[in-house]
């Protein structure tokens, strides 16, 4: 209940209120970044996702609207929905 909790006291985050905040951050990640540098730049994400498989590691990590994904550690995309 902690994490829905959590999740509804961002809801400026979530509706992308944020977004102008995170734009300039986004744009300096370049691809094979690390994820130190990720939250260097833009802090802990409001929300995050993880999956695991023969392949590797990918991490989705969520600020506003943007989404950056990390495979083994290293930015490999970044994006907005």
């Amino acid at each position: 209940m902690k994490d829905l909790e959590k999740a509804d006291n961002r809801v400026d985050d979530i509706t992308g209120k944020n977004d102008g905040r995170y734009r300039a951050a986004v744009h300096q990640l370049q691809l094979g970044d690390s994820r130190a540098r990720v939250i260097e730049l833009l802090g802990e994400p409001r929300d995050r996702q993880v999956t695991h498989s023969e392949f590797g590691e990918n991490e989705w990590l969520y600020y506003g609207s943007w989404q950056i994904l990390l495979s083994d550690g290293v930015v490999t995309a970044k994006s907005r929905f």
